[in-house]
């Protein structure tokens, strides 16, 4: 990813037009109908493996934030912590690019 605003900017995108779950618990409940979930940095490693496995059984793709669930939740416009949110639905925010960004990322 470029930058963290074009990060931000695909995080609050998606949560004003589209369907999005915050929550690790409601992240795991909708992670069958999920086309992205993206974790914080705070998450503990027990329940990330639980969330990757849930993710990779359903064909999800799964994305760090590079943050803490507080970094996370503002990111997301929210005055709270997120460790994990689902995103079902886009809505307007491009998805593919925002996945084809994130993976150019990890390459570099």
């Amino acid at each position: 990813m470029k930058t963290l605003k074009a990060f931000e900017s695909f995080l609050r995108r998606s949560i004003k037009t589209g369907k999005v779950d915050l929550g690790y618990k409601s992240t795991l409940s909708s992670i069958k109908s999920a086309k992205l979930v993206i974790y914080s940095r705070s998450l503990e490693p027990e329940r990330l493996q639980e969330l990757i496995k849930a993710a990779k059984s359903h064909k999800t793709p799964v994305v760090e934030f590079d943050g803490t669930s507080i970094a996370l939740g503002r990111a997301c416009g929210r005055p709270f912590p997120v460790l994990a949110l689902a995103v079902r639905s886009p809505g307007d925010a491009d998805l593919k690019k925002f996945l084809e960004e994130v993976e150019e990322k990890v390459k570099s």
